[in-house]
């Protein structure tokens, strides 16, 4: 794995799914209030009855409850540590859901789901409860509901079913992990093959569990079970073993973690799954597809689209304002295009407009803004505050756009703003509607012909608003804000105060002898010529043809400069020149020059980029929710046309990702390049609902921007598990060398490599791949 997707990489390995949970001893002397929050699942069961109980199934009530319209539960305990098990039953008022979100009619459970874990004093344990869990307490109580459970007979019976399922079942939520579902579907299909309910199954297992063996009892039914779960991608101690009966005394009292492996198994097989669905490699994850299709739509219709009509609103806007009655002429883009205007209008205040394009084809609306220009004798009078509404044709390069806006320009000492509200472009493929986009204009008073008018220095679009559908498939609501730092280098290299530049690529003239033949010139001495005080000298001059060439000018000239104006700017410097035969050099007048015009914008540059808000996929019903940025405070002096350095940066995100048969993922990220080295840092956390995931952190550190020094990979989840992976000098993660995996401080395995593939090789003897 490259370095240049180590980004990557770290989303892939992430959202690692979180256990929690507390522990204490039985004392229940203190005043305490603690929260115990569950789901319950045979499939969803909506509106059950939750009873937390004292110390085992049939001990004291302290709190009863219900489940919500997904299962969910949640109960204050108070003043009790110890063991508590949540006993869940059906009444009328039940009912079932799918979790596919089918309405499965009334809840038929005929036997209560039961799960128990232990509370310390003000804390939050989770006690989700699902057949396996009710397995959980009848190996806990050893069938014996007035059996009070205590930590060592529950730790083992945890074990027990870490064993047999390869899960916690009691921390992983039933309803939204895939692993876990899959179980539970498991059964359901065990128990219709062996054309019993679900009530019957779960009896029939917790009679067989109460003796401490699983399997030995109804050996078809435990085997059966085991063969479903392999069916259905499961792996576990039991279920890759060849055994066909569990002794919960045996793993209970073994050194093989089984329970700290499940919660480990579980982590890194819902990486493989629905993580791998997220970001990946190979860029066809969630995040990876959207991210990408999302800034082409935004950069498309925002940037581009709004940015080139814009102008052209703006060009028609200038001519209103600074123009008495009806009046004509041509503009010309940035872009080179020119149109040709004309601007009727019988009081200064309601306008109609024409353009025409190249081609003779004409577009045409109106402009109403709320002055009279004809009582503004100069730029400098014009009032403060301008509003115009424009709604009509302007020209693209497929057809026409219509565009509707309410335009507000203010002018506030040397800055105007250009407030756009309500701003409507339709083609004949897309339809973009804007909320608001903000302009800024840094601009000084010049004098022309005895009156001042205004020069712009700068643009700065400082942010659009959305609330609308791009390409048919995106809805956005949102705002995207632009902050800017004027560029040393730039501004020094083009101007400080010059919104534009013009670059000059290629000069070519004729000279020739000043004979009687008028011959070709061919002296020695190779031409030179000058442009604004700087001497060129001509890569090549053709003695037959009579032109002298100079093919990479590079001049940089301040302003937009036509190419005559250029022209009449450089003189040969035909005195340094002689012919053979001793005669002076003249010029023939014939003269070409190539140019081009380009923004400088007086050095002006963005240094943060922000977006906030929400933004929908239609096609595949993704979601993301939240604020991504890029900022980098090094714009004010890195060289950008130096590729050989790395600008010093930070990436960030913070989204809420909602996706179609997944639970919403809180993503946090920052990616961070330190230095002009190219030095990186990468922090990426995943939240579900309320729990935390894992956080997983990446630091690379090179020489000149190329060589690795060092580099590491460290994983934490909320769960405990834990790995620190080294990478090599050539930036690829090390696997070689049998990394060591903990949940907490106990260690479930290594991370080596197999076949040329990670594994995670765990203390029972199992394997599961890493990626």
């Amino acid at each position: 794995m490259k370095l240049k997707t180590l980004a990557v990489s770290a989303i892939v390995a992430g959202m690692l799914i979180g256990c929690g949970g507390g522990s204490s001893d039985s004392d229940n002397t203190e005043s305490s209030s603690s929260e115990v929050v569950g789901t319950a699942v045979d499939e969803i069961i909506q509106n059950g009855v939750v009873e937390l109980h004292a110390g085992s199934p049939a001990g004291e009530i302290l709190v009863t409850t219900r489940t919500d319209m997904n299962g969910n539960y949640k109960a204050t305990v108070k003043n009790y540590t110890g063991v508590v098990v949540s006993v869940i039953k059906c009444d009328e008022q039940s009912r079932m859901k799918g979790f596919d979100g089918a309405d499965l009619g009334k809840c038929n459970l005929d036997v209560p789901l039961m799960t128990a874990v232990e509370v310390a004093k003000n804390t939050t344990v989770k006690a989700h409860a699902s057949p396996m869990t009710t397995m959980l307490v009848a190996l806990a109580t050893r069938g014996n509901n007035s059996s009070k459970i205590d930590t060592t007979k529950l730790t083992k019976a945890k074990k027990t079913i870490a064993y047999m399922y390869g899960i916690d079942p009691t921390v992983l939520n039933p309803a939204t992990n895939d692993i876990y579902k899959k179980e539970v579907l498991a059964l359901h299909q065990v128990a219709q093959n062996n054309h019993l309910n679900m009530g019957d199954l779960i009896k029939a297992l917790n009679a067989d569990a109460a003796d401490g063996i699983i399997g030995d009892d109804n050996s078809s039914l435990v085997s059966g079970i085991k063969q479903q779960l392999s069916n259905n991608g499961i792996k576990s101690s039991f279920i890759m073993g060849a055994s066909s009966t569990i002794n919960a005394a045996v793993i209970g009292a073994s050194s093989v973690p089984y329970d700290a492996i499940g919660i480990a198994r579980s982590t890194f097989s819902t990486v493989r799954g629905q993580i791998d669905s997220i970001a990946n490699e190979n860029e066809t994850g969630t995040l990876n597809k959207e991210a990408q299709a999302i800034e082409n739509s935004i950069t498309k219709n925002t940037f581009e689209t709004v940015g080139k009509n814009v102008e052209v609103m703006g060009r028609l806007l200038e001519v209103v304002v600074d123009s008495d009655l009806n009046v004509s002429g041509t503009f010309k883009l940035d872009n080179g295009n020119e149109f040709d205007y004309s601007l009727d209008t019988d009081d200064n205040k309601s306008w109609s407009y024409t353009l025409k394009d190249s081609n003779g084809d004409e577009y045409k609306g109106s402009i109403i803004s709320n002055i009279d220009t004809r009582n503004q004798d100069s730029w400098e009078n014009l009032p403060d505050s301008i509003t115009a509404t424009i709604d009509g044709k302007i020209p693209n390069k497929n057809g026409s756009t219509d565009v509707k806006a309410n335009v507000k320009f203010n002018k506030n000492g040397s800055l105007m703003t250009l407030d756009i509200n309500n701003l409507y472009i339709g083609t004949n493929s897309d339809n973009v509607a804007i909320k608001n986009v903000k302009v800024e204009v840094g601009y000084e008073d010049v004098e022309n012909d005895g009156e001042k008018e205004p020069k712009a220095h700068y643009v700065k679009l400082k942010s659009i608003t959305l609330d609308t559908t791009l390409d048919n498939r995106f809805t956005f609501d949102g705002t995207i804000t632009v902050d800017y730092v004027q560029n040393k280098i730039i501004a020094d290299r083009y101007g400080k105060n010059d919104m534009f530049h013009t670059e000059v690529e290629e000069v070519r003239f004729a000279i020739e002898c000043n004979n009687s033949n008028h011959d070709y010139y061919d002296g020695d001495k190779i031409p030179t010529y000058t442009l604004e005080g700087k001497t060129y000298t001509v890569d090549y001059c053709d003695n037959n043809g009579n032109t002298c060439y100079d093919w990479n000018v590079n001049a940089i000239l301040e302003g937009e400069v036509d190419n005559d104006e250029i022209k009449k700017s450089i003189t040969v410097n035909v005195d340094e020149l002689q012919c053979k035969d001793g005669s002076d050099v003249i010029t023939t007048g014939w003269m070409s020059v190539e140019s081009y015009d380009d923004v400088s914008n007086s050095g002006y540059i963005p240094n943060m980029v922000k977006f906030e808000g929400k933004v929908k996929d239609l096609d595949t019903k993704v979601e993301l929710d939240g604020t991504i940025s890029a900022k980098s405070d090094q714009m004010s002096t890195f060289d950008v046309d130096n590729e050989n350095i790395a600008l010093p940066g930070k990436v960030s995100l913070a989204v809420i990702l909602k996706r179609p048969n997944f639970a919403d993922t809180i993503v946090n990220g920052t990616y961070e390049i330190l230095n002009s080295e190219g030095d990186e840092r990468l922090t990426v956390s995943y939240k579900e609902g309320t729990t935390d995931l894992v956080t997983m952190k990446a630091n690379y550190d090179k020489i000149n921007g190329d060589t690795l020094v060092s580099g590491v990979v460290e994983i934490s989840s909320i769960n405990g598990l834990r790995a620190t992976i080294p990478v090599t000098k050539e930036g690829d993660i090390d696997y070689s060398r049998n990394i060591p995996v903990y949940v907490g401080s106990i260690k479930v395995g290594n991370i080596e490599e197999r076949d040329g593939l990670p594994v995670v090789k765990y203390m029972d003897g199992t394997f599961e791949s890493f990626n």
